[in-house]
Protein backbone atom coordinates (compact mmCIF):
# COMPACT_ATOMS: atom_id res chain seq x y z
CA UNK A 1 0.00 0.00 0.00
CA UNK A 2 0.83 3.53 -0.95
CA UNK A 3 0.02 4.45 2.90
CA UNK A 4 2.59 2.31 4.26
CA UNK A 5 5.38 3.17 2.07
CA UNK A 6 4.81 6.99 3.21
CA UNK A 7 4.94 6.04 6.59
CA UNK A 8 8.13 4.50 6.25
CA UNK A 9 9.88 6.78 3.91
CA UNK A 10 8.76 9.78 6.93
CA UNK A 11 10.47 10.65 10.05
CA UNK A 12 8.48 9.14 13.27
CA UNK A 13 7.52 13.18 13.64
CA UNK A 14 5.50 12.59 10.35
CA UNK A 15 4.31 9.45 11.35
CA UNK A 16 2.65 10.54 14.71
CA UNK A 17 1.08 13.38 12.54
CA UNK A 18 -0.25 10.96 9.98
CA UNK A 19 -1.46 7.78 12.45
CA UNK A 20 -3.22 10.78 14.15
CA UNK A 21 -5.09 11.93 11.25
CA UNK A 22 -6.00 8.26 10.67
CA UNK A 23 -7.31 8.02 14.03
CA UNK A 24 -9.12 10.95 14.03
CA UNK A 25 -10.96 9.71 10.63
CA UNK A 26 -11.92 6.80 12.37
CA UNK A 27 -13.48 8.14 14.95
CA UNK A 28 -15.42 11.33 13.51
CA UNK A 29 -18.49 9.66 12.39
CA UNK A 30 -18.71 7.42 15.75
CA UNK A 31 -21.05 9.19 18.19
CA UNK A 32 -20.13 10.03 21.47
CA UNK A 33 -16.90 10.69 20.85
CA UNK A 34 -16.69 14.81 21.01
CA UNK A 35 -14.32 14.72 23.60
CA UNK A 36 -12.09 12.12 21.83
CA UNK A 37 -12.61 14.22 18.55
CA UNK A 38 -11.85 17.59 20.27
CA UNK A 39 -8.38 16.28 21.62
CA UNK A 40 -6.86 14.76 18.86
CA UNK A 41 -7.73 17.91 17.12
CA UNK A 42 -5.83 19.97 19.60
CA UNK A 43 -3.04 17.25 19.62
CA UNK A 44 -2.51 17.68 16.15
CA UNK A 45 -2.96 21.43 15.96
CA UNK A 46 -0.45 21.72 18.60
CA UNK A 47 1.83 19.30 16.99
CA UNK A 48 1.59 20.61 13.33
CA UNK A 49 2.55 24.08 15.01
CA UNK A 50 5.88 22.76 16.65
CA UNK A 51 6.67 21.10 13.40
CA UNK A 52 5.96 23.76 11.23
CA UNK A 53 8.20 26.05 13.60
CA UNK A 54 10.87 23.88 13.36
CA UNK A 55 10.60 23.35 9.64
CA UNK A 56 10.47 27.02 9.35
CA UNK A 57 13.99 27.52 11.07
CA UNK A 58 15.34 25.13 8.92
CA UNK A 59 14.30 26.52 5.57
CA UNK A 60 14.16 28.94 2.99
CA UNK A 61 11.15 29.33 1.48
CA UNK A 62 10.59 30.79 -1.98
CA UNK A 63 8.26 33.84 -2.59
CA UNK A 64 5.00 33.26 -2.59
CA UNK A 65 3.84 34.44 -6.24
CA UNK A 66 0.82 36.98 -5.83
CA UNK A 67 -1.39 34.92 -8.64
CA UNK A 68 -1.02 32.08 -6.91
CA UNK A 69 -1.96 33.45 -3.31
CA UNK A 70 -5.12 36.38 -4.85
CA UNK A 71 -7.53 33.43 -5.89
CA UNK A 72 -7.67 31.34 -2.62
CA UNK A 73 -7.25 34.24 -0.38
CA UNK A 74 -10.87 34.86 -1.16
CA UNK A 75 -11.70 31.68 0.75
CA UNK A 76 -10.30 32.97 3.96
CA UNK A 77 -12.39 36.57 3.05
CA UNK A 78 -15.47 33.99 2.88
CA UNK A 79 -15.26 32.23 5.72
CA UNK A 80 -14.06 35.45 8.31
CA UNK A 81 -17.43 37.29 6.35
CA UNK A 82 -19.39 34.39 7.47
CA UNK A 83 -18.29 34.15 10.90
CA UNK A 84 -18.45 38.01 11.11
CA UNK A 85 -22.08 38.07 9.78
CA UNK A 86 -22.70 35.15 12.15
CA UNK A 87 -21.83 36.95 15.52
CA UNK A 88 -23.25 40.09 14.10
CA UNK A 89 -26.68 38.15 13.34
CA UNK A 90 -26.51 36.55 17.03
CA UNK A 91 -25.85 39.77 19.15
CA UNK A 92 -28.29 41.84 17.63
CA UNK A 93 -30.96 40.16 15.01
CA UNK A 94 -31.50 36.70 16.48
CA UNK A 95 -34.64 36.25 18.84
CA UNK A 96 -32.32 33.70 20.33
CA UNK A 97 -28.78 34.81 21.20
CA UNK A 98 -27.88 32.61 23.91
CA UNK A 99 -28.42 29.41 21.92
CA UNK A 100 -26.87 31.39 18.46
CA UNK A 101 -23.67 31.89 20.50
CA UNK A 102 -23.53 28.70 21.79
CA UNK A 103 -24.05 27.05 18.83
CA UNK A 104 -21.23 28.74 17.08
CA UNK A 105 -18.74 28.16 20.14
CA UNK A 106 -19.09 24.60 19.90
CA UNK A 107 -20.38 23.69 15.98
CA UNK A 108 -18.97 26.51 13.93
CA UNK A 109 -15.29 27.48 15.86
CA UNK A 110 -14.86 24.09 15.83
CA UNK A 111 -14.97 23.46 12.11
CA UNK A 112 -12.97 26.45 11.60
CA UNK A 113 -10.52 25.08 14.08
CA UNK A 114 -10.43 21.89 11.96
CA UNK A 115 -10.21 23.45 8.61
CA UNK A 116 -6.76 25.96 10.35
CA UNK A 117 -5.72 22.38 12.18
CA UNK A 118 -5.30 20.48 8.46
CA UNK A 119 -3.91 23.59 6.93
CA UNK A 120 -0.96 23.75 9.57
CA UNK A 121 -0.74 19.79 9.45
CA UNK A 122 0.20 20.13 5.57
CA UNK A 123 2.39 22.72 5.74
CA UNK A 124 4.35 20.67 9.09
CA UNK A 125 4.87 17.68 6.24
CA UNK A 126 6.32 20.23 4.10
CA UNK A 127 3.57 20.26 1.57
CA UNK A 128 2.96 16.76 1.65
CA UNK A 129 -1.22 16.43 0.60
CA UNK A 130 -0.64 13.25 -0.62
CA UNK A 131 0.23 11.85 2.94
CA UNK A 132 -2.19 13.62 4.84
CA UNK A 133 -5.35 12.59 1.97
CA UNK A 134 -3.51 9.04 2.26
CA UNK A 135 -4.11 9.11 5.66
CA UNK A 136 -7.97 9.95 5.04
CA UNK A 137 -8.50 7.47 2.73
CA UNK A 138 -7.40 5.09 4.44
CA UNK A 139 -8.46 5.62 7.66
CA UNK A 140 -12.54 5.60 5.93
CA UNK A 141 -10.95 1.79 4.37
CA UNK A 142 -10.53 1.21 7.78
CA UNK A 143 -13.85 1.50 8.85
CA UNK A 144 -15.41 0.03 5.55
CA UNK A 145 -13.46 -3.26 6.27
CA UNK A 146 -14.35 -3.26 10.09
CA UNK A 147 -18.29 -3.09 8.86
CA UNK A 148 -17.71 -5.54 6.71
CA UNK A 149 -15.62 -8.23 9.31
CA UNK A 150 -18.91 -7.32 11.91
CA UNK A 151 -21.00 -7.90 9.28
CA UNK A 152 -19.92 -11.35 8.69
CA UNK A 153 -19.73 -12.54 12.14
CA UNK A 154 -23.49 -11.43 12.14
CA UNK A 155 -24.40 -13.22 9.32
CA UNK A 156 -22.46 -16.27 10.85
CA UNK A 157 -24.92 -15.93 13.70
CA UNK A 158 -28.03 -15.54 12.83
CA UNK A 159 -27.98 -16.39 9.11
CA UNK A 160 -29.35 -13.14 7.60
CA UNK A 161 -27.00 -10.52 7.06
CA UNK A 162 -27.94 -6.78 9.07
CA UNK A 163 -29.87 -4.44 7.50
CA UNK A 164 -29.77 -0.53 7.68
CA UNK A 165 -26.81 -1.19 9.84
CA UNK A 166 -23.74 1.34 10.23
CA UNK A 167 -21.79 -1.01 12.47
CA UNK A 168 -21.37 2.26 15.06
CA UNK A 169 -22.99 2.40 17.90
CA UNK A 170 -25.95 5.51 18.07
CA UNK A 171 -29.17 5.94 16.65
CA UNK A 172 -30.58 5.92 12.86
CA UNK A 173 -29.58 9.94 13.27
CA UNK A 174 -26.30 9.51 14.55
CA UNK A 175 -24.39 6.19 13.50
CA UNK A 176 -25.83 4.85 10.66
CA UNK A 177 -26.30 8.16 9.26
CA UNK A 178 -22.60 9.09 9.94
CA UNK A 179 -21.15 6.29 8.85
CA UNK A 180 -23.18 6.15 5.53
CA UNK A 181 -22.11 10.00 4.87
CA UNK A 182 -18.41 8.82 5.52
CA UNK A 183 -19.14 5.88 2.94
CA UNK A 184 -20.56 8.36 0.06
CA UNK A 185 -17.51 10.80 0.72
CA UNK A 186 -14.83 7.87 0.09
CA UNK A 187 -17.25 7.18 -2.91
CA UNK A 188 -15.78 10.57 -4.29
CA UNK A 189 -12.59 9.81 -3.52
CA UNK A 190 -12.93 6.64 -5.78
CA UNK A 191 -14.36 8.37 -8.29
CA UNK A 192 -11.18 10.60 -8.16
CA UNK A 193 -8.87 8.14 -8.06
CA UNK A 194 -10.70 6.47 -11.49
CA UNK A 195 -10.58 10.32 -12.85
CA UNK A 196 -7.04 10.28 -12.07
CA UNK A 197 -6.19 6.71 -13.86
CA UNK A 198 -8.17 8.02 -16.96
CA UNK A 199 -6.63 11.33 -17.63
CA UNK A 200 -3.30 10.98 -16.58
CA UNK A 201 -2.60 7.17 -16.81
CA UNK A 202 -1.78 6.16 -13.17
CA UNK A 203 -4.06 5.93 -9.87
CA UNK A 204 -3.71 8.20 -7.26
CA UNK A 205 -4.55 6.11 -4.07
CA UNK A 206 -4.28 2.98 -5.33
CA UNK A 207 -2.04 0.56 -6.99
CA UNK A 208 -3.57 -0.87 -9.71
CA UNK A 209 -6.60 -1.76 -11.20
CA UNK A 210 -7.41 -4.59 -9.22
CA UNK A 211 -6.75 -2.66 -5.95
CA UNK A 212 -9.26 0.12 -7.13
CA UNK A 213 -11.89 -2.85 -7.75
CA UNK A 214 -11.48 -4.39 -4.34
CA UNK A 215 -11.98 -1.35 -2.76
CA UNK A 216 -15.42 -0.68 -5.33
CA UNK A 217 -17.01 -3.68 -3.67
CA UNK A 218 -16.10 -3.24 -0.09
CA UNK A 219 -17.30 0.23 -0.25
CA UNK A 220 -20.83 -1.18 -2.42
CA UNK A 221 -20.73 -3.94 0.07
CA UNK A 222 -21.29 -0.95 2.84
CA UNK A 223 -24.12 0.84 1.00
CA UNK A 224 -26.02 -2.38 0.59
CA UNK A 225 -26.06 -2.84 4.71
CA UNK A 226 -26.35 0.88 5.23
CA UNK A 227 -29.09 1.17 2.77
CA UNK A 228 -29.61 4.50 3.04
CA UNK A 229 -31.81 6.76 0.64
CA UNK A 230 -29.99 9.68 0.74
CA UNK A 231 -26.52 7.76 -0.09
CA UNK A 232 -28.26 6.41 -3.21
CA UNK A 233 -29.53 9.38 -4.62
CA UNK A 234 -26.33 11.52 -3.93
CA UNK A 235 -23.87 8.62 -5.38
CA UNK A 236 -26.26 7.74 -8.33
CA UNK A 237 -26.53 11.78 -9.45
CA UNK A 238 -22.64 12.75 -9.03
CA UNK A 239 -21.59 9.07 -10.84
CA UNK A 240 -23.90 10.08 -13.28
CA UNK A 241 -22.68 13.67 -13.98
CA UNK A 242 -19.18 12.60 -13.76
CA UNK A 243 -19.83 9.48 -16.38
CA UNK A 244 -21.46 11.97 -18.71
CA UNK A 245 -18.28 14.12 -17.94
CA UNK A 246 -15.98 11.93 -18.47
CA UNK A 247 -17.41 10.57 -22.34
CA UNK A 248 -18.32 14.32 -23.46
CA UNK A 249 -14.66 15.05 -22.95
CA UNK A 250 -13.48 12.39 -24.72
CA UNK A 251 -15.48 12.79 -27.79
CA UNK A 252 -14.88 16.51 -27.82
CA UNK A 253 -11.28 15.61 -27.44
CA UNK A 254 -11.31 13.85 -30.65
CA UNK A 255 -8.64 11.28 -32.07
CA UNK A 256 -8.31 7.84 -30.96
CA UNK A 257 -10.26 7.06 -28.33
CA UNK A 258 -9.17 4.01 -25.87
CA UNK A 259 -11.76 1.86 -25.81
CA UNK A 260 -10.72 0.85 -21.97
CA UNK A 261 -11.68 5.12 -21.05
CA UNK A 262 -15.32 4.32 -22.39
CA UNK A 263 -16.23 1.24 -21.04
CA UNK A 264 -15.15 2.41 -17.87
CA UNK A 265 -17.54 5.51 -18.03
CA UNK A 266 -19.99 3.32 -19.12
CA UNK A 267 -19.58 0.82 -16.45
CA UNK A 268 -19.63 3.65 -13.90
CA UNK A 269 -23.02 4.71 -15.11
CA UNK A 270 -24.32 1.03 -15.28
CA UNK A 271 -23.17 0.28 -11.66
CA UNK A 272 -25.45 3.84 -10.37
CA UNK A 273 -28.08 2.27 -12.61
CA UNK A 274 -27.72 -1.36 -10.41
CA UNK A 275 -27.71 0.33 -7.19
CA UNK A 276 -30.73 2.70 -8.31
CA UNK A 277 -32.77 -0.94 -9.01
CA UNK A 278 -31.64 -2.19 -5.49
CA UNK A 279 -32.06 0.00 -3.57
CA UNK A 280 -35.17 0.51 -4.93
CA UNK A 281 -36.29 -3.35 -4.59
CA UNK A 282 -35.15 -3.17 -1.20
CA UNK A 283 -37.16 -0.09 0.37
CA UNK A 284 -40.72 0.10 -0.41
CA UNK A 285 -41.03 3.95 0.94
CA UNK A 286 -39.88 4.44 -2.78
CA UNK A 287 -43.25 3.42 -3.99
CA UNK A 288 -44.98 5.96 -2.33
CA UNK A 289 -42.94 8.81 -2.29
CA UNK A 290 -44.01 10.90 -5.45
CA UNK A 291 -47.93 9.83 -4.12
CA UNK A 292 -47.02 11.42 -0.84
CA UNK A 293 -45.82 14.86 -1.99
CA UNK A 294 -49.22 17.07 -2.93
CA UNK A 295 -50.46 15.63 0.69
CA UNK A 296 -47.21 16.53 2.67
CA UNK A 297 -47.09 19.62 0.99
CA UNK A 298 -50.01 21.04 2.45
CA UNK A 299 -48.70 22.37 5.60
CA UNK A 300 -51.13 24.55 6.84
CA UNK A 301 -54.12 22.43 6.57
CA UNK A 302 -52.88 19.33 8.38
CA UNK A 303 -50.00 20.19 11.17
CA UNK A 304 -49.12 16.99 11.57
CA UNK A 305 -46.14 17.52 11.12
CA UNK A 306 -45.63 19.74 13.66
CA UNK A 307 -46.59 17.68 16.23
CA UNK A 308 -44.02 15.00 16.94
CA UNK A 309 -46.01 12.32 17.55
CA UNK A 310 -46.30 11.11 13.52
CA UNK A 311 -46.68 8.13 13.65
CA UNK A 312 -49.17 6.38 10.80
CA UNK A 313 -52.14 6.09 13.06
CA UNK A 314 -52.12 10.02 13.81
CA UNK A 315 -51.55 10.76 10.22
CA UNK A 316 -54.85 11.94 8.66
CA UNK A 317 -53.33 11.63 5.42
CA UNK A 318 -53.79 8.73 3.21
CA UNK A 319 -52.47 8.00 -0.57
CA UNK A 320 -55.40 7.53 -3.48
CA UNK A 321 -55.29 3.35 -2.90
CA UNK A 322 -56.13 4.05 0.91
CA UNK A 323 -53.10 3.23 2.70
CA UNK A 324 -51.21 5.80 5.31
CA UNK A 325 -48.71 7.87 3.66
CA UNK A 326 -45.24 6.94 4.74
CA UNK A 327 -43.84 9.06 7.85
CA UNK A 328 -40.40 9.73 6.61
CA UNK A 329 -41.67 10.36 3.17
CA UNK A 330 -44.52 12.89 4.91
CA UNK A 331 -42.62 14.06 7.27
CA UNK A 332 -39.39 15.08 5.48
CA UNK A 333 -41.52 16.49 2.39
CA UNK A 334 -43.59 18.58 5.19
CA UNK A 335 -40.51 19.78 6.24
CA UNK A 336 -38.96 20.93 3.35
CA UNK A 337 -42.32 23.35 2.77
CA UNK A 338 -42.28 24.40 6.46
CA UNK A 339 -38.57 25.19 6.12
CA UNK A 340 -39.00 27.39 3.03
CA UNK A 341 -41.74 28.64 4.50
CA UNK A 342 -39.75 29.95 7.68
CA UNK A 343 -36.83 31.12 5.29
CA UNK A 344 -38.40 33.60 3.71
CA UNK A 345 -40.47 34.37 6.82
CA UNK A 346 -36.86 35.70 8.20
CA UNK A 347 -34.67 36.81 5.23
CA UNK A 348 -32.00 38.04 7.68
CA UNK A 349 -32.26 34.42 9.87
CA UNK A 350 -32.90 33.25 12.86
CA UNK A 351 -29.79 33.08 14.67
CA UNK A 352 -27.23 30.18 14.06
CA UNK A 353 -27.88 26.79 15.32
CA UNK A 354 -28.68 23.00 14.46
CA UNK A 355 -32.34 24.00 15.97
CA UNK A 356 -33.26 26.77 14.00
CA UNK A 357 -36.36 24.94 12.42
CA UNK A 358 -37.79 24.53 16.08
CA UNK A 359 -36.64 28.38 16.71
CA UNK A 360 -38.38 29.63 14.14
CA UNK A 361 -41.53 27.58 14.17
CA UNK A 362 -41.90 28.67 17.95
CA UNK A 363 -41.39 32.14 17.24
CA UNK A 364 -43.66 31.97 14.18
CA UNK A 365 -46.13 30.14 15.06
CA UNK A 366 -46.51 29.62 19.19
CA UNK A 367 -50.16 28.27 18.50
CA UNK A 368 -48.12 24.93 17.05
CA UNK A 369 -46.29 24.08 20.46
CA UNK A 370 -44.03 22.04 18.45
CA UNK A 371 -41.19 19.91 20.25
CA UNK A 372 -39.58 19.47 17.53
CA UNK A 373 -35.70 20.77 17.20
CA UNK A 374 -34.55 19.82 13.42
CA UNK A 375 -35.55 18.58 10.42
CA UNK A 376 -33.81 17.08 8.48
CA UNK A 377 -32.29 19.24 6.39
CA UNK A 378 -28.98 20.93 7.00
CA UNK A 379 -29.26 23.43 3.34
CA UNK A 380 -32.10 24.75 5.05
CA UNK A 381 -31.21 25.26 8.81
CA UNK A 382 -28.67 26.60 7.92
CA UNK A 383 -30.27 29.17 6.15
CA UNK A 384 -32.89 29.73 8.75
CA UNK A 385 -30.26 30.07 11.39
CA UNK A 386 -27.80 32.64 9.27
CA UNK A 387 -30.44 34.28 6.70
CA UNK A 388 -29.68 34.89 3.31
CA UNK A 389 -26.51 36.91 3.51
CA UNK A 390 -24.92 34.61 5.75
CA UNK A 391 -26.63 31.87 3.37
CA UNK A 392 -24.93 33.08 0.46
CA UNK A 393 -21.62 33.76 1.76
CA UNK A 394 -21.36 29.60 2.89
CA UNK A 395 -22.51 29.17 -0.63
CA UNK A 396 -20.12 31.37 -2.09
CA UNK A 397 -17.62 29.38 -0.09
CA UNK A 398 -18.52 25.62 -1.39
CA UNK A 399 -18.94 26.91 -4.70
CA UNK A 400 -15.74 29.00 -5.08
CA UNK A 401 -13.95 26.07 -3.34
CA UNK A 402 -15.27 23.62 -6.21
CA UNK A 403 -14.07 26.14 -8.80
CA UNK A 404 -10.88 26.34 -7.50
CA UNK A 405 -10.41 21.97 -7.24
CA UNK A 406 -11.96 21.91 -10.64
CA UNK A 407 -9.47 24.46 -12.20
CA UNK A 408 -6.24 22.79 -10.54
CA UNK A 409 -7.65 19.49 -11.99
CA UNK A 410 -7.98 20.04 -15.08
CA UNK A 411 -4.90 21.93 -15.18
CA UNK A 412 -3.16 18.31 -14.68
CA UNK A 413 -3.46 17.47 -11.02
CA UNK A 414 -6.64 15.44 -10.84
CA UNK A 415 -6.75 14.51 -7.40
CA UNK A 416 -8.53 18.19 -6.81
CA UNK A 417 -11.64 16.90 -8.13
CA UNK A 418 -12.58 15.34 -4.62
CA UNK A 419 -13.12 19.14 -4.31
CA UNK A 420 -16.17 19.88 -6.14
CA UNK A 421 -17.49 16.45 -6.17
CA UNK A 422 -17.57 16.71 -1.89
CA UNK A 423 -19.23 20.63 -2.56
CA UNK A 424 -21.86 18.18 -4.97
CA UNK A 425 -22.05 15.47 -1.96
CA UNK A 426 -22.62 17.76 0.70
CA UNK A 427 -25.22 20.05 -1.11
CA UNK A 428 -27.01 17.22 -2.30
CA UNK A 429 -27.17 15.18 1.04
CA UNK A 430 -27.66 18.26 2.70
CA UNK A 431 -31.61 18.41 1.70
CA UNK A 432 -32.37 15.50 3.43
CA UNK A 433 -29.25 14.95 5.88
CA UNK A 434 -27.51 16.81 8.83
CA UNK A 435 -24.40 17.24 7.00
CA UNK A 436 -23.85 20.46 7.65
CA UNK A 437 -23.66 20.47 10.77
CA UNK A 438 -21.25 17.99 13.52
CA UNK A 439 -18.93 15.75 12.78
CA UNK A 440 -19.96 15.13 9.64
CA UNK A 441 -18.99 19.34 9.09
CA UNK A 442 -16.00 18.78 10.77
CA UNK A 443 -14.54 15.84 8.65
CA UNK A 444 -15.79 18.03 5.54
CA UNK A 445 -13.48 21.22 6.66
CA UNK A 446 -10.62 18.90 7.70
CA UNK A 447 -10.15 17.87 3.85
CA UNK A 448 -11.25 21.60 2.58
CA UNK A 449 -8.44 22.30 4.36
CA UNK A 450 -5.93 19.87 3.33
CA UNK A 451 -6.67 21.47 -0.46
CA UNK A 452 -6.41 24.27 0.66
CA UNK A 453 -3.10 24.52 1.68
CA UNK A 454 -2.04 23.36 -1.22
CA UNK A 455 -3.72 26.24 -3.40
CA UNK A 456 -2.69 28.81 -1.46
CA UNK A 457 1.00 27.80 -2.57
CA UNK A 458 1.78 28.32 1.12
CA UNK A 459 2.68 24.48 1.25
CA UNK A 460 3.74 22.52 -1.98
CA UNK A 461 5.08 18.98 -3.15
CA UNK A 462 8.33 18.38 -1.73
CA UNK A 463 9.09 17.69 -5.25
CA UNK A 464 8.47 20.95 -6.50
CA UNK A 465 11.56 22.42 -5.74
CA UNK A 466 9.86 25.18 -3.90
CA UNK A 467 11.76 25.16 0.11
CA UNK A 468 15.73 23.58 0.33
CA UNK A 469 17.26 23.28 3.37
CA UNK A 470 20.11 25.16 4.69
CA UNK A 471 23.29 24.35 4.56
CA UNK A 472 24.60 23.95 7.76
Amino acid sequence: MKYFEILIESTWGERVVLLMVSALTIVWPIPGTIALRNSLTALLLIIGLVMWRNLRLKTVRAPIRSFVWRGPMMLFVLLAAFTAWAYFQAFLISPFPGNSLNELRGQWLMQLTVFLTAIIVVKALSGNMKAVLMAVYWGIWFLLFALFVMSMWRWSQTGALPDRWGGLPGTLRTGLQNMSMTTVAFWMFMLADLIARIKSGSWYFQRSTLGWLTVLALTLFGLYIQNMRTALIVIVLVSVVVAVYSLTNMLRAGGKLRWQRIVGSFGLAVVAFALVATYVSRDPRWGSLMATVPIAWHIHEDTAWATGKCDGQDLNCKLPDGRVVGVSNYLRIAWLHASLDEFFRNPLGIGYSREAFGNALNYDHPDYHTPITRAENSILTLAIGVGAPGFLLMLSFLFYLAWLGYVKAIQGQWVFIVLPLLVMKTLIAGFSRFVMFNSNMEFLMFIFGVFTAALIGISQQRTDGAEKLRDN
